[in-house]
């Protein structure tokens, strides 16, 4: 019954209802699994804002799951999700910019991107930014912000940051932090 009524309201133009259809298409949840479906759905979501929506057809596009494997469609999906605060977007973003997977390498819209998700406490984008800093890409290479950023997702128990952090202490790189 409820997938009825979603699909009513998403061929209605309702970005949630359009949202959530691709949802239960991807999960197998009231309507059967189809990933082509989902997609459809999802990019029309995507296309009025549905911050989800965008997210979702992003990590599509990067797996080729249900679409065509593109980089440069879950670069441009992951952007518009990024803008609006989805801090895994941005920090996927942040990893095609650094990688130039999708997108033209740019060490310093990375460093941006990584920072955002950084802030609002991602792991994964803490521990790029200590990378970036103590590599010098896309910033003036600091071992102290490279410390503090290891030392912040370490504490949440990245093991590449704490192996990261220990790589500085034993190069001495952190005389000065």
């Amino acid at each position: 019954m409820a997938y009825q009524e979603f699909k009513k309201a998403a061929q209605n133009g309702h970005a949630e209802a359009q949202n959530y259809l691709g949802v239960m298409y991807i999960k197998n949840q009231g309507a059967p699994h189809d990933l082509q479906q989902a997609a459809y759905w999802m990019e029309l979501a995507a296309k009025q804002g549905r911050l989800n929506a965008q997210f979702n057809l992003a990590l599509m596009y990067s797996n080729g799951k249900g679409v065509d494997q593109d980089d440069k469609q879950a670069a441009y999906w992951y952007q518009m999700a990024a803008e609006q605060g989805f801090t895994k977007a941005q920090f996927n973003i942040g990893a095609m910019y650094s990688r130039g997977q999708g997108v033209t390498r740019d060490d310093k819209k990375a460093v941006y991107w990584y920072q955002l998700a950084a802030q609002s406490g991602h792991i994964g984008a803490q521990n790029n930014l200590g990378v970036m800093y103590e590599q010098g890409r896309g910033v003036l290479k600091d071992y102290k912000q490279a410390a503090y950023w290891f030392e912040m997702a370490a504490k949440q128990g990245d093991e590449d940051a704490q192996f990261n952090l220990n790589a500085m202490t034993l190069n001495s790189k952190l005389r000065a932090y």
